[in-house]
């Protein structure tokens, strides 16, 4: 659970500074110094939570079954995560669509998975870390992978709204009648970006996925095809 340090760990600092900016801005409202402090923490504070989120359906599709994805546990962490790298330099609208093909290919292997449909790949063809063929390998979904799987899900409508809140906002330029009413920013970027961290805490991956008793009810089987 390393990882959780420059992802979960990371957005809630940056969050903190970009509000800290909020605050400063109130009471200097003439100065430019915190309105940028705020503008930018709180457009790429949310980035390294949601590369938490494709590192948890990585390690979600290893147990159940990598056959079932198209991309190995491994790319969505290098695909996903160093896509969102780059939000800085092409907007939160480069943000939203990495979160809508994420989640197109976390449905993919989802359908896959529970109608037995592993995504055709070359004869031989192995996930590093596992000796099972990845077209064979259909893993048990536990209660407590499933329960993930549900904050996956709410986790990644909260970063979804709030994207799209974010587009809205800033096309309606900086003296638009959104930016400037704040109740908005509160509820649809603070709250959404406080349900996900909520919902990591509560929906903590390093209890739901590699608990004792999980590791012995998430053993693979076998498909017969």
């Amino acid at each position: 659970m390393w990882w959780l340090l420059p992802t979960a760990c990371l957005c809630g600092l940056i969050e903190i500074i970009g509000w800290a900016g909020r605050l400063w801005s109130s009471w200097n409202p003439f100065n430019d110094a915190p309105f940028q402090m705020q503008i930018c923490c709180t457009i790429i504070g949310p980035t390294p939570l949601l590369a938490a989120s494709f590192i948890i359906l990585g390690n979600i599709i290893k147990k159940l079954g990598p056959g079932y994805s198209r991309l190995t546990p491994k790319w969505y962490t290098i695909v996903f995560c160093s896509s969102g790298a780059h939000v800085m330099l092409v907007g939160i609208v480069f943000q939203l669509l990495v979160i809508v093909v994420f989640s197109a290919c976390a449905a993919e292997f989802y359908y896959r998975y529970l109608n037995r449909l592993p995504v055709a790949r070359k004869s031989g063809q192995q996930d590093t870390g596992s000796n099972l063929t990845l077209s064979n390998a259909h893993g048990t979904l536990t209660p407590n992978i499933q329960i993930l799987s549900y904050a996956l899900v709410f986790s990644t409508l909260v970063f979804f709204i709030r994207s799209i809140y974010r587009i809205i906002e800033l096309s309606d330029g900086w003296n638009g009648r959104i930016i400037q009413t704040e109740v908005y920013f509160n509820v649809l970027d603070g709250a959404m970006i406080t349900l996900a961290i909520y919902t990591l805490n509560i929906f903590h991956p390093g209890r739901l996925l590699h608990t004792d008793e999980e590791n012995k009810e998430a053993k693979l089987d076998t498909l017969n095809v």
